[in-house]
């Protein structure tokens, strides 16, 4: 009872301790997110550098090493918004967001990534990423965020110059939380309904919105959401939307006047790279002013500034425009070849790439100021008309496609969640019935018993019949061993009785007397050679070699009786025979036996040396060679000759390789590795 009470004070204390740590882990990392959406609200997006986007990454990574809470993912938000939108950032707050079961988050991931989309041109992912995060967001009448995605929806429509759909997704969001709207939101929807308004051609009312844009960015609480470079930024986009409407009201003076004034008041020394685009922007305006005022002195002049900036950018659909405009400039000022050339390329450059509005534009230049080809081109401007319509018909049709999407996706999850209790009512029941029938079952166990005891009969069939296949392959393996033994005998006995026979054919009287007691000691040696054979199949011993290098020794002095061939042997003193498997021993001296026998036999030669070459502490090569008549390596001989040899090196994993030229001699060699 003692030791029970005190694992459990223990475990309690235990239980505190790790406590205590969670929370000191979490006043860590609240202090680290209070610091990094601190960084993200104060990063400047304008002005970028390498070092600044080495220090963006750096806290990207620091900010997804914080463990994932509802704090995480807010700052992991304004990062992605703020500073970096890469694709894996995003994916992490969706799979972050999904984890925890946040609607909410999770609907503004899939914001982002529509975002991400938008940035790739990628329109059916940019509206389905939409529609999904404005799904998710009605399904939990969120809408603050909601507010987000009726305004991008309506950027992309007035993009696409549905001006109509793009209206009514504004007033959706200026319905939405009015007086909980932030200076950012109300500011945002302003802009948007401006275009609106513009592209409606409702331009007083455009300037009544313009206006209120200008008043929100005078107001400083506009300064929590942007800097100093983005709200400059803006005011000139807003200014440029007035210079237009004036523009398209006819009010050259005053869009003159306004032109000149942005640019004198609003562009700094220090330019960030949005800088040049706005400036060419207004350029583009000042230029289609003058040419309307017949003011053509800097005309030229803004447009070709314009030029190099769209292209620098690879704005190519504003730079072919800027060309349609100086080429009207060129054929007011009466330089027609050079108007005619640059309507050419424009209009070339149109049907390359079906840029509609681009030819459309260059048509009606030249139907303006150049007669030929008139009816022709005044059949292909009204074709383009029509094409243009379609076009924006086609893409109503898309956001009508996407906006039914939108409602059957909230229809089939309504179904979803009917689908997904009563899911839940059959898995309740099956359970239940799984339980009566686990019950069932092990009532019959008691059934069971006869037939377990049959089968138990049957296993001990199936180990009588196991023991009399192991009896088999232990034949085999007997039978294995024997063959073996004979290969044995032919390598060993059979070879040194050749070599016997062999000096004794070639001794005459005298030198008989000579050799005799080395001969009787060379008989001794197959007698016990075959004793050991002979004990070694009855008792089943390994056959056992001490003192490798002497036996080698003592084959080659045994070979040099023979005084026809002078043979040789090297041994690296680096090789160690030690560490070499006893098998290994064996088929190596059988090997070389076996090339001494065949140099007697065929090679004719006068020298052969045996050399073992030291190669690594693990491994030495083999070589036999002579000079003898050569041999055909192409050929293998019968028996157990060369085919005997190349089964022992591949029994140690090696390969033979035989090399030979016609009176040049035969080289046999073979690499060992150790096998330790």
């Amino acid at each position: 009872m003692l030791v029970k009470l005190r694992f459990i004070l223990v475990f309690f204390c235990l239980c505190g301790f790790l406590n205590g740590c969670s929370k000191a882990s979490e006043n860590k990392d609240q202090g680290l997110l209070k610091d990094l959406k601190k960084y993200t609200r104060n990063y400047n997006r304008v002005n970028i550098t390498e070092k600044t986007k080495k220090e963006a990454d750096s806290v990207g990574r620091l900010l997804l090493s914080v463990a994932n809470t509802k704090q995480q993912r807010d700052v992991l938000i304004n990062y992605i918004f703020y500073v970096n939108d890469n694709r894996k950032y995003i994916d992490e707050l969706l799979i972050g967001s999904k984890k925890s079961k946040d609607i909410r988050d999770e609907g503004y991931a899939n914001y982002l990534l529509a975002n991400m989309f938008n940035k790739t041109f990628q329109k059916d992912s940019t509206y389905y990423y939409l529609t999904k995060s404005e799904f998710l967001l009605s399904s939990i009448k969120d809408s603050i965020v909601l507010q987000d995605v009726y305004v991008f929806k309506a950027v992309l429509l007035l993009n696409d110059k549905i001006y109509t759909e793009g209206e009514a997704q504004i007033i959706k969001s200026m319905a939405l939380n009015r007086d909980q709207k932030s200076l950012r939101l109300k500011y945002t929807e302003s802009l948007c309904l401006t275009d609106a308004l513009k592209g409606l051609e409702q331009f007083e009312e455009a300037l009544v919105e313009a206006d209120r844009c200008l008043k929100y960015l005078e107001d400083p609480e506009i300064k929590k959401f942007y800097i100093d470079d983005i709200l400059r930024l803006n005011k000139i986009s807003v200014y440029t939307t007035i210079a237009d409407i004036y523009l398209k009201q006819k009010k050259y003076i005053k869009s003159k006047e306004l032109i000149i004034e942005t640019i004198k008041q609003n562009f700094t020394k220090n330019k960030s790279e949005y800088d040049p685009i706005l400036l060419s922007k207004l350029l583009l305006f000042l230029a289609e002013v003058n040419i309307e005022l017949k003011q053509y002195d800097q005309v030229e002049k803004s447009l070709k500034e314009n030029i190099d900036v769209q292209l620098k950018y690879n704005n190519l659909h504003d730079y072919y425009s800027a060309k349609t405009l100086l080429a009207k400039y060129y054929f007011l000022v009466h330089k027609e070849p050079s108007a005619l050339n640059l309507v050419q390329e424009v209009i070339s450059y149109a049907k390359e790439n079906k840029d509609l509005a681009i030819e459309r534009d260059a048509l009606l230049v030249l139907l303006a100021f150049y007669k030929n080809n008139n009816q022709d081109n005044l059949n292909r401007y009204l074709e383009l008309n029509h094409l243009i319509q379609n076009e924006n018909i086609a893409a109503k049709n898309m956001f009508t496609r996407m906006s039914f999407e939108s409602d059957d996706l909230l229809k089939t999850n309504k179904q979803l969640q009917k689908q997904k209790r009563l899911v839940i009512k059959i898995a309740i029941g099956v359970f239940t019935l799984a339980i009566i029938i686990f019950f069932i079952i092990l009532f019959r166990q008691k059934v069971k018993e006869m037939s377990l005891i049959k089968l138990f009969e049957k296993d001990t069939h199936k180990y009588y019949d196991s023991i009399l296949n192991i009896q088999n392959e232990l034949s085999q393996v007997r039978i294995l061993e024997r063959t073996q033994m004979a290969k044995e005998l032919h390598d060993g006995v059979l070879n040194r009785l050749f070599m016997t026979r062999f000096l004794l054919m070639q001794l005459d009287q005298k030198s008989y007397v000579e050799h005799q007691d080395s001969l009787i000691n060379e008989i001794k040696k197959i007698e016990e050679q075959i004793r050991d054979v002979s004990h070694t199949l009855i008792k089943d011993n390994e056959f056992k070699i001490k003192e490798f290098d002497q036996l080698l020794e003592d084959l080659i002095e045994i070979q040099n009786r023979n005084q026809k061939v002078k043979f040789s042997l090297f041994m690296d003193e680096n090789i160690s025979f030690d560490n070499i498997d006893i098998k290994y021993k064996i088929h190596i001296y059988r090997i070389i036996q076996e090339c001494l026998q065949n140099v007697h036999k065929h090679a004719k030669a006068t020298v052969c040396k045996v050399s073992f070459m030291f190669i690594n502490q693990y491994s030495f090569r083999v070589i036999v060679q002579d000079n003898g008549v050569g041999l055909n390596t192409t050929i293998r001989g019968k028996g157990l000759g060369l085919s005997s040899i190349e089964s022992r090196v591949k029994l140690m994993n090696s390969k033979l390789i035989v090399s030979s030229k016609k009176t040049k001699g035969t080289k046999i060699l073979f690499k060992i590795i150790m096998d330790l």
